[in-house]
Parts: C-alpha cells; sequence; structure tokens
C-alpha cells in the first residue's frame, strides 16, 4: 500500500474537536463532547491566579483535540444503561490527566507544536510547563475526590502510575532501539498510551452500574482500542503531513524514538546504505527511507496489526448484551483507532 493510499483511508471528517468517526456520529458526540468542554471550564475558570499558570494549564485544552477517551467515559456509561451526566466528571478528569502528560511528554520530546499550536514549554518554559502539568493532575483529583466513586478512583490513579512505567520504558527505548523486540514495544505502548484509554471506558462502565461481564468487555475493548490508536499514530507519524495531524511528523524517524514502524525496519532490512545512513543525514534521506519502509513491508505490518486490534476490540463489546445504538458507535470508534487520518 502506498503513502498516499495509507494517508486517505478512510476519509474522516474533525469538527468541535470530535472523534471524526463518520457524518452520522457527529451530532450525538458533539452534544456530549461539548458538556465535557463545558467541565473542562468549570474546572478552571478564568480569573485565577498566577494567571501564567492557568493560562499555561489551560492552552492545549482551549486548541481542541480529539477528546477521545472522555467520549469513551460517556459512551461506556451509556453502553451498559447508565445515564452518562453521571460519569461527565470523571470523563473531564479523564481528559485533564490526559492533557498533563501532553504537556510532559512535549517537553520530554523537545517538541515544538501540538495540536497545530505552539507547546506549552516552548511559550512559558519548562518550568511553567511541568508545573502546568501538575496543576492539571490536582485538578482531576480535586474533581474525582468530589464526584468519582473510589472504585474509579483507584483504577484511574492505577493507570497513571502504568503511564508513568510506559513513559520511562519509551525513553529507555531511544538508547538502543535496535535491540528492542516487538513484544517489548507493544508492553510498553499498552503501559504509556492503552492504559488511560482502559481506565476511561471501564471507569464508564463501572459509573453507569455495567455488570461485571459488561465492565471486563469494555475494559478490554479500551485497552485494544488503545493500543490500535497508538499504532495508527506510529503510521502517521511516518506517513502524514503537519498540516493534517497538527503536531510535526517524522520526528520518529529523525529522532529515532520508538516507533513500531522503525523496529520493525531495523530487524528486516540489511540493505545498502544501511538504515543509519538515511537516518543521520536527515530530511534529505526522508522520501527514500519511506521507499524503503514500504517496499520492506514495514508500513502495511503496522497498519494491519492497528487493525487487528480493533477488531478485537469490537470482538469484546460484541460478547455482552450492551445499548445496541451506543454499541454500533462503540465498534466505529474502535475503527476509528486504527483508521483515522488525524
Amino acid at each position: 500500500m502506498s503513502n498516499t493510499e495509507f494517508i486517505n483511508k478512510p476519509l474522516y471528517i474533525r469538527k468541535h474537536g470530535l472523534l471524526g468517526i463518520s457524518v452520522d456520529l457527529v451530532k450525538i458526540l458533539d452534544s456530549k463532547l461539548r458538556l465535557i468542554e463545558k467541565e473542562l471550564e468549570k474546572s478552571m475558570p478564568i480569573g485565577l491566579h498566577p494567571r501564567e499558570l492557568y493560562d499555561a494549564a489551560r492552552h492545549l485544552i482551549n486548541a481542541g483535540g480529539k477528546k477521545f477517551r472522555p467520549a469513551l467515559t460517556l459512551l461506556s456509561c451509556e453502553a451498559v444503561g447508565g445515564n452518562f451526566r453521571d460519569a461527565l466528571p470523571t470523563a473531564a478528569s479523564i481528559e485533564l490527566l490526559h492533557t498533563a502528560s501532553l504537556i510532559h511528554d512535549d517537553i520530554l520530546d523537545g517538541d515544538a507544536l501540538r495540536r497545530g499550536v505552539r507547546t506549552v514549554h516552548s511559550i512559558w518554559g519548562e518550568e511553567v510547563a511541568i508545573t502546568a502539568g501538575d496543576l492539571l493532575i490536582g485538578k482531576a483529583v480535586e474533581i474525582m475526590a468530589l464526584a468519582t466513586p473510589p472504585r474509579v478512583v483507584n483504577l484511574i490513579a492505577r493507570a497513571c502510575v502504568k503511564m508513568c512505567e510506559g513513559e520511562i520504558l519509551d525513553v529507555r527505548f531511544r538508547e538502543n532501539l535496535e535491540k528492542v523486540a516487538e513484544a517489548q514495544y507493544l508492553q510498553m505502548i499498552k503501559k504509556k498510551s492503552a492504559s488511560l484509554v482502559r481506565a476511561a471506558t471501564e471507569s464508564g462502565a463501572i459509573i453507569g452500574g455495567g455488570s461485571r461481564k459488561a465492565v471486563t468487555a469494555l475494559s478490554n475493548f479500551g485497552e485494544l482500542i488503545g493500543l490500535a490508536f497508538q499504532l495508527r499514530d506510529d503510521v502517521l507519524n511516518i506517513t502524514s503531513t503537519e498540516t493534517r495531524l497538527r503536531k510535526p511528523v517524522r520526528t520518529d524517524m529523525l529522532a529515532k524514538r520508538p516507533n513500531l514502524i522503525m523496529i520493525h525496519a531495523l530487524k528486516s532490512y540489511s540493505g545498502d546504505p544501511p538504515i543509519d545512513h538515511f537516518l543521520k543525514i536527515g530530511n534529505p534521506g526522508i522520501k527514500n527511507f519511506i521507499r524503503i519502509l514500504n517496499d520492506i513491508g514495514a508500513i502495511e505490518h503496522v497498519q494491519k496489526l492497528s487493525e487487528k486490534f480493533s477488531e478485537n476490540a469490537k470482538r469484546e463489546v460484541s460478547k455482552v448484551g450492551l445499548e445496541h445504538g451506543v454499541e454500533v458507535i462503540l465498534k466505529r470508534a474502535a475503527d476509528f483507532a486504527s483508521q483515522r487520518v488525524f
């Protein structure tokens, strides 16, 4: 499959920072995510001081984003017969935690662009950015302490621990990417990326009063689409454009960051010149390098694995008797995770 086919398969829309799953779902998700935005605004109203700290904390929230995780929390609550409004505070907390992780991640990666705007640390400096991320974590805890069942607070806390473990694995993998196995990489993204998505779906199911079987199925669903989402991110980082993604692309190649396509290529390609040659010369070698990645099937391998996780996720939600209309939306969200273009 060519780069163009990957970039354009299929075309999704963007509206109000929604999932962009398909046109017929926009109105359904739009109403829910507008409520999440209001919940986020309530957590940090205008006028709080120190102003630079709160401006920095709000920066990425105001920039938009897909709101993928909080939407899944509301949908999971509704899928088991609950009132999604009961899950709004928890959904907002999960989005705050996710945003905090992005601020800190951008510092570690040295990235200058996120969601089409400058990163927090590139505007306010690392000291304010780190503190702004910490503030978002504190606000999330504050909200959950008032409105989230203790069992759910515990599982979200455990997800945050896993995210930290995954982040350090990510950093350490950069030191010797050639020796990282696919199974090790999948374990890393399971912690760093999929753990919060799993917490999002599981918490919604618990708040909605789901049966043990339904909670387990939605928990597994979240983890699987979290894996699919990250692997699709690996593909987009190499095949997409900065304009479409609203963040830097090809950084995984240029900085030799962990990316399953790169890991697959390092193990599969033995041609001349070696992969390191293309990485060392930077942008001039990018086109040739992407051609090689296509020729050896590295991009296709990762894309198919992403789609496999999405299909497995859909099977999970088919196991239990969920609200039919919401089950359909969840399955489309699973497709979005592995086929999105942004």
